[in-house]
């Protein structure tokens, strides 16, 4: 029998963090202004599916190793914040190039080599936020009484709430009118997006050992 009142505040403080702009906000609006919908659904479903992983983690009680091996925690966080720098930076020297502005050519070089769906896999996987935030919130609110049942539509849930978010997000910048104006203040929004992304590297990249 699924707990309801557990599984309602989990999914709480899901939601509550999915709100708050973080890498995996960035990248898929970047995304869907410069690629369209399709190519930002790409990236949500790879964020969901990370997200899926790292719950079914949690779940399982491997969070443990991570606490009782600490240097596995170093070597995500370092190798994260390597990679969102070097997404942010992709954005920012993009932003400096003299050729007439096109959505194509001018995306982040870590799209143009790898599939949408790759890059929202691997930016979600190179933040060890999220795994650190499941096993917080788990260790909190499931103890060893919590059902099969729960746990089940814990898994469920988390990664297709997190999917609805990022396709939402995907959709609305994709429009037609943000686009318009993307287009317009394109290198001042790629500039701003690459230096977030980059300044979430680096911060990642600082609290390794924190």
């Amino acid at each position: 029998m699924i707990d309801y009142i557990a599984l309602m505040h989990l999914l709480l403080l899901f939601v509550l963090a999915l709100l708050l702009p973080g890498p995996d906000f960035m990248i898929v609006c970047s995304t869907a202004l410069t690629r369209g919908a399709r190519e930002g659904i790409k990236v949500a479903a790879g964020i969901a599916l990370i997200t899926g992983l790292y719950a079914l983690i949690s779940l399982m009680g491997l969070s443990v190793v991570f606490e009782r091996y600490h240097g596995l925690i170093i070597v995500l966080k370092v190798c994260g914040g390597i990679y969102l720098l070097y997404l942010g930076g992709s954005l920012i020297r993009g932003s400096f190039s003299k050729q007439r502005p096109n959505p194509v050519s001018d995306m982040p070089l870590s799209i143009k080599r790898r599939s949408a769906f790759t890059v929202g896999v691997l930016t979600c996987l190179t933040n060890p936020k999220a795994i650190a935030f499941f096993a917080s919130i788990f260790s909190m609110a499931l103890t060893p009484a919590t059902t099969l049942a729960t746990k089940g539509a814990l898994l469920c849930a988390l990664p297709l709430i997190a999917l609805c978010w990022f396709v939402l997000v995907a959709l609305g910048m994709s429009r037609s009118a943000l686009r318009q104006r993307y287009e317009k203040g394109r290198k001042f929004m790629d500039r701003f997006v690459g230096g977030v992304i980059s300044l979430f590297g680096v911060r990642m990249v600082f609290s390794a050992n924190n």
